[in-house]
């Protein structure tokens, strides 16, 4: 393994972990601005319970996220120090806009809210935390800005063999950009409304307050169901505009490796991968593929073979397709434990469909009990989702996650990156021993689940 594989990984360690608490902070954020409105307006003592247990947990979450990204950042130099020097006059300044504008508005309106609540006014502090959601919102705005121009470059010319902006708008009308963010959004709140839901669920079957989870659970319902349906549609069409700019991309999530017209998609295949040309395709759904790339019935699928030809025409000999293994199962288990996660959610809302009383339940008999340890059980598969889906998005980063390779690039820029390629030279005593600790770090495991009473709020 050399240096820059292993910066790789090191970088797709820490991508991957971040990412993790992204759309939980999103979607924690907004659900808990929802409870609190809730109690302004309704004055029930049940959503103040409920604002204060949930946004605790917000509080926890954000500042792991906040650990996690520091880390993050600083190995765009300490990694890729050659990629940031080239990019870094477009790269960097939504980078810039995140840090001092949404990520500063984010925290210290999170701060007014943790302690000012004896200290504002109802309405000022109810504020507070829409300000905060709001911070969250916009900071992946300008963050999936950032990685958008990676995967599509606009708004830029050419100085001295380096990428200029001089176009800032251009980078928020990104195709890329509005679909992928669309996406991002759902996916957090789907997210956010499945970790309220496992943990009201978790409540209700272990003896907490029903009167209180039964609320919260409620809401997470009706926020996951319609957030998880938007995130499949907004999905479909970011297929098409990667089929558009990254047709290799495309091509290997479903490992075809010849021109395709029309293409059937395959639930699973067993073999595949770059030294494996042809697989068993196991139940191929006619035609899908096309819609899913093209939005056509008949539509037209370039082999991953005919575009490692044309790149290596237009840019030079390379190996240009990416790990067809990995992108293609990381793109099912994405589809796959969506689809499982809204059958979920479904069943859910099928469950409390009936008004609840007060002090009531979701409902009552073993169909509620056998919900409760569903429900529970169904905080890792969102977060499957999410990491699924970035990576078969990022699996053709110069750094898993984040840099984005000369495959991509058009034309001139592509040339550039090449020259650069990727990082600074790393001595191989200083990139392993930190891709080591974070390897043990990583390999700790789980804390025991502790044995003592219910959480309960207060």
């Amino acid at each position: 393994m050399t240096n820059v594989d292993l910066a790789r990984v090191q970088f797709a360690f820490t991508s991957i972990n971040h990412f993790l608490f992204v759309p939980v902070t999103i979607g924690l954020a907004f659900l808990t601005a929802l409870l609190q409105t809730a109690w302004h307006r309704s004055g029930r003592e049940e959503y103040l319970r409920l604002t204060r247990f949930f946004g605790t947990l917000l509080v926890i979450n954000v500042a792991i996220g906040v650990v996690t990204g520091l880390v993050q950042e600083f190995q765009f130099g300490m990694n890729w120090s050659a990629y940031s020097r080239l990019v870094g006059n477009v790269f960097g300044a939504p980078l810039a806009m995140e840090g001092l504008g949404a990520f500063f508005l984010e925290s210290t309106f999170l701060g007014l809210w943790l302690f000012g609540w004896d200290k504002l006014p109802r309405r000022v502090h109810l504020a507070t935390i829409w300000a905060v959601a709001a911070g969250s919102v916009l900071s992946a705005a300008f963050i999936m800005a950032a990685n958008s121009w990676m995967q599509h470059p606009v708004g830029y010319t050419m100085n001295k063999a380096q990428p200029q902006l001089n176009d800032v708008w251009a980078l928020f009308t990104n195709p890329v950009f509005v679909w992928g963010y669309a996406k991002v959004l759902f996916a957090a709140l789907v997210t956010g409304a499945a970790v309220m839901l496992a943990v009201s669920a978790w409540q209700l079957r272990h003896g907490g307050d029903r009167a209180v989870f039964t609320r919260s659970a409620r809401l997470a319902l009706v926020v996951l169901v319609p957030a998880i349906l938007f995130a499949m549609l907004v999905g479909d069409e970011l297929g098409v505009i990667e089929a558009r700019y990254q047709p290799m991309k495309i091509a290997a999530a479903e490992a075809q490796w010849t021109t395709c017209q029309p293409c059937s998609f395959s639930l699973f295949q067993i073999g595949g991968g770059n030294r494996d040309q042809t697989p068993t395709q196991i139940l191929a759904i006619p035609h899908l593929l096309s819609l899913l790339a093209t939005n056509h019935w008949n539509g037209k699928v370039t082999g991953l073979n005919p575009l490692q030809a044309q790149y290596s025409k237009q840019f030079g000999p390379g190996y240009y397709v990416p790990n067809v293994f990995v992108q293609y199962w990381s793109m099912r288990v994405m589809a796959y434990a969506g689809v499982l996660v809204l059958l979920v959610g479904s069943w859910g809302l099928w469950l409390v469909r009936r008004p609840v009383p007060v002090g009531g339940d979701l409902g009552r008999g073993a169909a509620v009990r056998d919900e409760h340890r569903g429900l529970a059980a169904d905080r890792e598969r969102p977060a499957a989702v999410d990491r699924a889906g970035h990576h078969a998005d990022e699996n053709r980063d110069i750094a898993v996650g984040q840099h984005r390779d000369d495959r991509d690039q058009p034309g001139h820029l592509r040339s550039a990156v090449r020259r650069a390629r990727g990082g600074r030279p790393v001595a191989d005593a200083e990139v392993r021993p930190r891709a080591a600790s974070g390897a043990a770090r990583g390999d700790r495991g789980r804390r025991p689940r502790p044995r003592g009473p219910v959480l309960r709020p207060r």
